[in-house]
């Protein structure tokens, strides 16, 4: 009886183990199609010179800066390209987005921008104002 109960215990624990694994959620919904693209250059206001991994970020004036998918760093050359995508509440299919660029030791710049088809934006970052 005790040898019959040990080997139930590692069928059962077995079981378990197995099928710890095997459940899987739901994949995530896809995106919903952009209305949009914003993409440009961020540089150094005094050098001219294209600012590796700053941030660029867009929001609309009701939903401000958060969300997902909202946000890109810029590449090797200071180059971004973000999907816009329609803003709640906007209605007709336009979209009047802020459109904000940062980075460390810089301050940030707002761009405000109709963000229907394809839209240039480059941004120019100076140093952060001094305070006294």
């Amino acid at each position: 009886m005790r040898r019959f109960l040990i080997f139930l215990v590692f069928v059962l624990a077995g079981t378990l183990f197995a099928c710890e694994g095997s459940v899987t959620a739901p994949p995530p919904p896809p995106p919903a199609p952009a209305i949009g693209v914003v993409s440009g250059v961020v540089r150094d206001a005094r050098s001219s010179e294209p600012l590796v991994g700053a941030s660029v970020m867009w929001g609309s004036n009701a939903g401000g800066w958060s969300g997902t998918g909202h946000l890109v760093t810029t590449d090797a050359d200071g180059r971004y390209r973000m999907p816009i995508y329609q803003v709640a509440g906007s209605g007709s299919g336009t979209s009047t987005i802020n459109v904000r660029a940062m980075k460390a030791g810089y301050a940030p710049r707002v761009a405000q921008v109709d963000a229907v088809g394809e839209v240039t934006l480059d941004f120019a970052l100076g140093p952060p104002p001094v305070y006294k």
